[in-house]
């Protein structure tokens, strides 16, 4: 008989609380998930040149009416904090 434990939830504030702590590093390709740490895949050089030739062309077009980030964090619940490829946030 195998015994299931139940899954547990990590907010943002105890994800990063994992990366201060040293649990996660920085170099680590994971990212929160609805609660989970799930493992990102590697980026490769196409991935990595087709992301920097978006960023460029979405930089030029944005006018300054939005950002554009590439491959960075961005907390969109308690829950979750991806790394999305490009991501258009507002400006503050």
């Amino acid at each position: 008989m195998s015994l299931r434990m139940p899954k547990r939830a990590f907010t943002v504030e105890e994800y990063d609380q994992m990366v201060a702590t040293g649990i996660l590093t920085e170099d680590d390709r994971v990212e929160l998930i609805e609660g989970e740490i799930i493992e990102m895949a590697a980026v490769g050089k196409r991935r990595a040149s087709c992301v920097n030739l978006l960023a460029e062309s979405l930089t030029e077009q944005s006018n300054r009416r939005f950002i554009v980030s590439a491959q960075n964090p961005i907390q969109i619940s308690d829950l979750s904090e991806p790394e999305p490829d490009i991501a258009l946030p507002h400006p503050p």
